[in-house]
């Protein structure tokens, strides 16, 4: 029974990072346990851990957790004693390879003879690899969407190249059994300056109430947003447990994610969303998406048919207008996107996806360059 490890500096846990490119691995370890005869476990960084230690995740999936020498900085910590987990797989699936744990654990898992991709989620915390020319010796990379995998193109790559689009765990986020409220904007992720918050408080009609979800790691960016919020109907939260997030999800009018190139201090940020999950969960529960023309994130709306895609803030303004006034168009949108994500994106299409990168992997099939995908 081939086993497959996906390791990333950091888990989906109150105890470690809480966000979509923590979340993603776990799907993914989620949806090759779907596909009959496959196992699929997750290992991470801890800092209270001496040696490799077990835990298994509420999702069912199980969690190797590696010593780590820099707890404090577990994102780009240098991990201990991760060979003797290594050894027990077939295949090692490295997400966020720029840092110092997926530096290693490519050359280990070179030098162990497994099978090893990549999967990078955006952000640099280590040049090493990039600027040794690593990606083009790894046996595959596969990127979330078209747009991740052209910022990689720069990079010397291998020969399997692989668009894997999705990912979302839509047995969980499913739509409502009863009537939705529809009673709010939301957003959901991380609250950082890239992510164009600010952007959709400014264009948030007065009267409609918006919810904004998610870590708030920036002070100064959190005073801002409650500056630009003083006259409207905004609520902050931190991160909810995953009940009631479905539940905000089912709730909502849209779910929002405005995120910018440029934030409101003037930075550049050349990769704000790769794929944007929390639209993705968001429409697996039967929610409308609309989302700004930035990184991935158009390449998962299709506009009219499961949300809208904006270029400006009055066009932002008014679609949320036209959706707060118009209920039935609402729940068309939300249909067609819990079907679109069921049909493309869950977990069950994504298993089998992966299932056969690391299949070919694993009988060293030969083959010209291409991408594995399900568009839209």
């Amino acid at each position: 029974m081939p086993r497959v490890l996906q390791l990333t500096p950091t888990y989906f846990s109150s105890r470690s990072l809480i966000g979509g490119g923590e979340r993603y691995p776990t799907n993914i370890a989620l949806a090759v346990n779907l596909q009959r005869g496959w196992v699929a476990e997750l290992a991470s960084m801890a800092g209270d851990v001496k040696e490799p230690t077990q835990m298994l995740l509420p999702s069912g999936v199980m969690l190797w957790l590696l010593p780590a020498s820099l707890p404090s900085a577990l994102h780009n910590a240098v991990p201990r004693r991760f060979v003797e987990v290594f050894e027990r797989f077939d295949v090692i699936h490295v997400h966020q390879v720029f840092t110092k744990v997926g530096e290693l654990a490519v050359l280990a898992g070179k030098l162990l003879g497994k099978a090893v991709c990549v999967t990078d989620h955006g952000g640099m915390l280590s040049t090493l690899g990039r600027s040794s020319g690593m990606l083009e010796h790894v046996d595959a990379v596969v990127a979330n969407s078209d747009f991740s995998m052209n910022l990689l193109n720069a990079d010397r790559l291998p020969t399997r190249r692989f668009v894997i689009k999705g990912g979302v765990d839509d047995r969980f986020f499913s739509p409502p059994g009863k009537t939705p409220s529809r009673s709010y904007v939301l957003f959901c992720g991380r609250v950082l300056p890239h992510k164009g918050v600010d952007r959709l408080i400014i264009a948030l009609p007065d009267r409609l109430p918006l919810v904004v979800c998610g870590p708030q790691p920036d002070a100064g960016y959190l005073r801002y947003l409650h500056r630009l919020a003083r006259h409207k109907r905004v609520i902050f939260m931190n991160s909810p447990e995953d009940s009631e997030l479905r539940d905000l999800y089912r709730d909502a009018l849209c779910v929002v994610l405005p995120s910018v190139y440029e934030d409101y201090l003037g930075n550049y940020h050349g990769w704000p969303e790769l794929m944007g999950l929390t639209l993705l969960e968001g429409m697996a529960c039967g929610t409308p998406a609309v989302c700004s023309r930035v990184g991935g994130m158009p390449e998962f709306v299709k506009p009219e048919v499961t949300g809208f895609v904006y270029d400006s803030l009055h066009e932002l303004r008014k679609i949320l207008t036209d959706l707060a006034s118009n209920r039935s168009l609402v729940e068309t949108l939300g249909g067609n996107s819990a079907r679109f994500v069921r049909e493309h994106f869950g977990l069950k299409v994504v298993g089998g996806l992966f299932v056969d990168v690391y299949s070919g992997l694993l009988t060293g099939k030969k083959g010209s360059l291409y991408a594995h995908s399900r568009d839209q």
